[in-house]
């Protein structure tokens, strides 16, 4: 396993004069998929990032480090509009492991996933009408369906999603990805937008 201690003396330096936010690993590595040869995913947020989105390289261990560096307001915005097409806040709709600030790491995740679940039943409400107001749906649905969603728009996801969902990653990694979905459940439940039953 990399050693966390190193990749945030990496990410102190990527970041150079910005302030450091949160940040986490994502992707191949985490989600139990990776080659021998696969990066090292990293998100980092800064605050009063000026170039918005970027990806950083650095090497460690003969292991590539990919570090995505986004202005916490961007990333921000991507969770609670989809500002950037959920392209930064899409890696927190699959597995991660927050290592600094995770508190808020999770607070944007399940922003994230509420909004999620608000589009996915309107597209519901839209397709069926009066009859959604019956649908029992089950939370692997919200899930599932944005998946599909982001790998029509994007192809390669596809391989990421399908190397996830493999049978033997899939109950591991669905668990995590379900842990935020079910707080936003939760969430919306309170808001009357929907009935949340376990």
């Amino acid at each position: 396993m990399i050693d966390e201690e190193k990749i945030l003396a990496i990410c102190k330096e990527v970041a150079g004069n910005n302030t450091i936010i949160s940040s986490c690993f994502y992707g191949s590595r985490v989600c139990g998929y990776a080659k021998k040869d696969s990066d090292y995913d990293v998100l980092l947020i800064l605050k009063d990032y000026r170039n918005g989105v970027k990806y950083h390289y650095k090497k460690l261990n003969n292991m590539q480090i990919a570090i995505l560096k986004v202005d916490k307001e961007a990333f921000e915005q991507d969770s609670e509009k989809g500002l950037l097409g959920d392209f930064v806040t899409g890696r927190l709709l699959g597995p991660y492991t927050a290592f600094l600030n995770p508190k808020y790491m999770k607070k944007i995740e399940i922003q994230t996933k509420k909004r999620v679940i608000e589009e996915e039943l309107k597209n519901l409400v839209l397709e069926y009408e009066e009859l959604a107001r019956g649908l029992v749906i089950k939370p692997e649905y919200f899930a599932l369906a944005r998946m599909q969603k982001r790998a029509k728009i994007y192809p390669p996801l596809k391989y990421s999603y399908t190397s996830m969902m493999k049978k033997k990653l899939r109950e591991k990694n669905m668990y995590m990805i379900l842990n935020g979905y079910m707080q936003a459940l939760k969430d919306l439940d309170k808001l009357n937008i929907l009935r949340f039953k376990k």
